[in-house]
């Protein structure tokens, strides 16, 4: 028998907190959180890529988010690591992880979400045009 919630992982980039849009996220992931799992189980490394485009600037950002395993267990730390190659002309001041919960209720057919945690990290940043960075982000959900 196996229990959980579904979650996803997702990291914003912006220049400035107003120029952040947190319903088109840069990169995204799901995960889950299980109460009993065997533990036979293979452990593997989500991992989720995507690059970024201005339209009024040169060059693109690329962004790799990567869990460090694939199942996590209530009140466990979910370390999210990030690399980002800033190959734009844009500088990128700051990052922001979230963890989102995502339910899809089948009587109604319906699906909700709720930010469950986030975190902005300005460690790093300003990351200038032609830099790249790789950082180790930690969250915890408790919900």
């Amino acid at each position: 028998v196996e229990m959980g919630v579904f979650y996803d992982v997702r990291v914003h980039l912006a220049e400035y907190p107003e120029d952040m849009d947190l319903r088109a996220p840069v990169i995204s992931m799901g995960i889950r959180k299980s109460r009993f799992l065997p533990m036979t189980i293979q452990q593997r490394c989500p991992t989720s890529t995507t690059e970024k485009g201005y339209t009024l600037s040169a060059g693109k950002i690329s962004v790799e988010g990567t869990l460090n395993k694939d199942v996590f267990y209530h009140g466990e730390d979910i370390q999210v690591i990030v690399n980002i190659h800033n190959n734009s002309q844009k500088t990128v001041r700051f990052i922001q992880v979230s963890i989102n919960q995502n339910i899809d209720i089948s009587l109604i057919n319906s699906t909700y979400s709720i930010v469950v945690t986030d975190l902005t990290s300005e460690t790093g940043c300003p990351l200038q045009p032609g830099s790249i960075l790789q950082q180790t982000l930690v969250v915890k959900p408790l919900a």
